[in-house]
């Protein structure tokens, strides 16, 4: 899929448009600038303004391409963090006879609670690394395509990093915090 951009320079103001091989408008923008008198019956524009509104119509456009790019990044994170929420909440059985095994041998519920979080903590980088990497590889080729240079953000993906661990421990808590008070012999009975 190719993506052009057309930009009018109008006397009014400058539209720029992002279609695709369909003819489909991807994002718009325009801007416009003033005319000037300098004498009754005269009429002049600056060509600076032009450019200006041709710069500022086409960066428009641009970052608006770019959200889509940043909700599909977004939107991969979110599906891994959705996979990853369902992957916890269907290991619950196995937490529950950990925890027992665990407290059988004298573990606190302390320690049981710093294995299971540290457990979750893991799996939401894990789970982060992989959205971040797949939302990276979509944006860069997207942005190739359209000739637009690509910037790593660290601070996005240190952030993104750990607000997917932040969530997976979370979410991985609101499954399974009834585990930890459990009795080991009510649940052995139960078996």
């Amino acid at each position: 899929m190719s993506i052009y951009l057309g930009i009018d320079i109008g006397t009014s103001g400058t539209k720029t448009l992002a279609i695709n091989d369909r003819g489909k408008i991807l994002a718009h923008a325009m801007a416009t600038y003033p005319c000037y008198h300098p004498k009754p019956l005269w009429s002049e524009q600056d060509p600076e303004d032009w450019w200006q509104a041709t710069v500022k119509t086409v960066r428009a456009v641009v970052i608006q391409i770019t959200y889509v790019i940043q909700f599909l990044a977004a939107f991969s994170i979110f599906a891994g963090v959705i996979i990853l929420a369902s992957s916890i909440a269907g290991t619950r059985y196995r937490r529950i006879r950990e925890v027992v095994v665990l407290k059988t041998l004298g573990a606190t519920r302390r320690r049981i609670a710093t294995v299971f979080s540290i457990e979750f903590a893991v799996l939401g980088l894990v789970a982060g690394v992989v959205g971040i990497s797949f939302a990276n590889v979509i944006a860069r080729v997207l942005l190739k395509r359209l000739t637009v240079a690509y910037h790593f953000q660290w601070t996005w993906t240190v952030g993104a990093l750990a607000g997917t661990a932040a969530l997976t421990v979370a979410t991985g808590w609101l499954a399974s915090h009834r585990i930890l008070g459990r009795k080991p012999l009510e649940v052995l009975r139960e078996e």
